[in-house]
């Protein structure tokens, strides 16, 4: 599409893509099983390779709201389930595996290739794993207004779902270590300010004449325009362990989306202030490596406060919007969160109880698979 073209889409429309390993179900290593999954999968196209061979995405279709949204994942993912057990394969929900050890085999699609070849090695340790949320727009000049707005919150978005403190057999001292692995990555992190939409379509036409972008999919910001598309993406956070989570998170990025479009019509004041570029990246740091604990720095004179009084501050403030949307069921999810700890605290109590990072695999594949088989009896209950 051209690059001044913003496909329209209604504000209460939400999508989602999450990416889940591929762990073998005998050693619950990393398993490059993509291409004989596929086999089952040519004309669907709700379930994709990724650019590794040891993760599948599960893409939702367009949603009219988030309990629809919540059905269609979870269908989407019994039915994953049942097709990688035929082949020996285990689904597992983290940002990062807790002990693989070896390179990232690329999946052999063009565009995919195409990346190998131009990154080179530093490709080969991106064996991470996201979730993304696709909130609806009305137009291009919204969609950047709430682009910039949504700033502040980033590192909030971050600690709430940060499932990745081990890599390659260590505990990284980092609660969401996806993020130092893809801080190689020359087009991720935060996002540029935006002026408006006019001010983003210059800058997409002068990328792409300099052969930085080809398409909007080509830039990996935390939060990403997809004109194409007629949503705002949410990309900071890591990949849940259970549907459940993904649906609070996605739950809790719409509602503060649509409060924060509503009181900045009504001239109010804004939980969290736009923050220099130096304090947003020691924001987004620390609460990739403290998670809910993490300190807050919210003004340029260096007061600071912890995240997770931030996180629930603003989950009070948006109970009514939440309300107003029909989400106040998958919303209590995040109270759940707050209360008991994103999943990298739970995979740090099984291997302080363990010492295995076998049994840290166990326990994120099983609290998916408990998930499916609670879904599967409703079903049938149904």
């Amino acid at each position: 599409m051209e690059t001044n073209e913003f496909n329209w889409s209604d504000k209460r429309t939400i999508g989602m893509e999450i990416e889940l390993q591929l762990v073998d179900s005998n050693t619950l290593d990393l398993a490059n099983a993509i291409l004989p999954l596929m086999e089952h999968y040519n004309d669907n196209i709700y379930i994709k390779p990724e650019f590794i061979q040891c993760s599948v995405e599960v893409m939702s279709k367009i949603c009219r709201n988030i309990q629809e949204l919540e059905w269609n994942l979870r269908s989407l993912v019994c039915d994953l389930h049942k097709k990688c057990k035929d082949l020996g394969i285990t689904l597992s929900g983290a940002g990062t595996h807790p002990f693989h050890n070896g390179l990232a085999v690329i999946t052999p699609i063009p565009r995919y290739l195409g990346i190998e070849k131009r990154v080179g090695y530093a490709c080969y340790n991106y064996i991470t794993f996201s979730m993304h949320v696709h909130v609806g727009m009305s137009s291009g000049e919204e969609m950047i207004a709430l682009m910039n707005r949504l700033r502040p919150y980033i590192p909030v978005l971050l600690a709430l779902s940060a499932s990745s403190p081990f890599w390659r057999g260590h505990d990284t001292g980092h609660v969401s270590y996806r993020h130092r692995v893809l801080a190689t990555a020359r087009t991720y992190g935060l996002p540029p300010l935006f002026e408006n939409w006019e001010n983003f379509c210059t800058f997409f036409k002068a990328a792409r004449y300099a052969g930085i972008y080809n398409t909007f999919r080509d830039y990996h910001w935390d939060l990403r325009p997809r004109p194409d598309f007629g949503t705002l993406e949410i990309r900071m956070m890591d990949s849940q362990p259970t549907v459940g989570e993904a649906i609070a998170l996605a739950a809790f990025a719409q509602s503060l989306i649509e409060y924060l479009k509503s009181n900045y019509e009504e001239g109010e004041e804004h939980l969290l202030k736009p923050l220099p570029l130096w304090i947003e990246q020691e924001n987004r740091y620390r609460a990739s490596q403290h998670g809910l604990a993490a300190m807050y720095v919210e003004d340029e004179s260096g007061n600071s406060r912890p995240i997770l009084d931030i996180a629930e501050n603003i989950l009070n403030s948006i109970k009514e919007t939440a309300d107003n949307l029909g989400v106040s069921q998958e919303l209590a999810g995040i109270a759940e969160i707050l209360s008991n700890g994103p999943s990298y605290i739970r995979q740090r109590n099984v291997y302080g109880e363990t010492g295995s990072y076998k049994a840290v695999v166990s326990c994120i594949a099983g609290e998916l698979e408990s998930e499916i088989e609670e879904f599967n009896l409703g079903q049938v209950g149904m």
